[in-house]
């Protein structure tokens, strides 16, 4: 059923790209008003998106929600995960350079996004030793996390969160999607076939961020109201992460996908793919350029620190 589905997909991409403007004169208009080439390029996906959803009666909308709760040593949490649906849409931008020119990219697969980042609670949860386990546990002894059970998740490497990846999907009775590479420390390999938790690949993340716009910032264009949906621009030495959630949400109804915590994404970064991961998203300490939905920088894959966080994506 799957491959008739993916069949069936391709066949309505195969018709919306003929409708769309070619890859060269993408890059051309780009080049001579980026403004005007945006704006063209909105019209033509509408205009394909239509013509490619007649036979899709049964699809969902992106944005639509779906509830996860997990259970755990007597205690349950629930959050949200918003269906991302397949399409195509522009990527990039010639503002930086960050390896993130503006091209047209293709999301083959529908998938589930987190509403939100991770939260202190949730990771703690789903992360904690079992309670016969005599051994310390990582959240023990500390003032930290107990305080702030809403706020996102940080102080967490890529390492960290494949992990807790993984171990999420164990306790929802799904397939793990990571294993770990024979010889390595802090190398895996993801199977985007599996149905378990998993990071967002960076193109995923960015298709969920501007969600069929092309806005600057997730859920705006206006720098006068970026701080209506993003928690940013803080002095570090006062600053510090916020609840999840209290800002206002993007055009899918996705939280604080500019600002809060950068937000890890699976892929390795090309200046150093054996030690480095992308992050997106910018932070409570970051300045409007670095919270755009475009903007990528580089982290260690062991590297943690109080601005980085991330969320939960599975394939459909």
């Amino acid at each position: 059923m799957r491959k008739d589905i993916t069949k069936k997909f391709t066949m309505r991409e195969n018709r919306y790209l003929n409708r769309m403007l070619s890859f060269g004169t993408i890059d051309f208009l780009i080049r001579k008003n980026k403004r005007i080439a945006y704006d063209i390029i909105d019209f033509t996906n509408v205009f394909g998106t239509k013509a490619t959803n007649s036979n899709t009666k049964n699809r969902l909308d992106s944005g639509v929600k779906t509830r996860e709760r997990i259970f755990k040593g007597g205690k349950s949490i629930e959050f949200n995960m918003v269906y991302c649906d397949e399409g195509s849409f522009i990527m990039g931008h010639s503002d930086f350079k960050d390896k993130n020119a503006p091209r047209l990219e293709t999301i083959e697969r529908a998938f589930w996004l987190g509403e939100i980042e991770v939260t202190q609670e949730l990771y703690q949860l789903v992360m904690a030793k079992d309670p016969k386990d005599p051994s310390p546990s990582k959240f023990q002894n500390t003032k930290k996390y107990p305080n702030a059970p809403k706020h996102p998740m940080d102080m967490v490497s890529w390492d960290d969160a494949i992990k807790f990846c993984n171990k999420l999907s164990k306790l929802k009775g799904l397939q793990e999607c990571y294993t770990k590479k024979p010889d390595t420390k802090c190398d895996w390999e993801c199977d985007f076939s599996k149905n378990g938790f998993r990071l967002p690949r960076e193109k995923e993340w960015e298709y969920a961020a501007k969600a069929s716009t092309n806005n600057r910032w997730a859920g705006t264009n206006d720098p006068n109201k970026l701080e209506e949906y993003a928690w940013c621009m803080e002095d570090p030495s006062k600053g510090s992460t916020h609840p999840v959630a209290t800002k206002k949400p993007n055009e899918w109804g996705l939280y604080d996908m500019s600002g809060n915590v950068w937000e890890l994404c699976w892929d390795k970064h090309e200046t150093n793919p054996a030690s480095y991961c992308v992050a997106r998203g910018g932070s409570w300490k970051s300045y409007e350029d670095f919270l755009r939905s475009t903007m990528r920088t580089p982290y260690s894959i062991t590297y943690s620190a109080y601005d980085i966080g991330f969320r939960v994506c599975r394939t459909i």
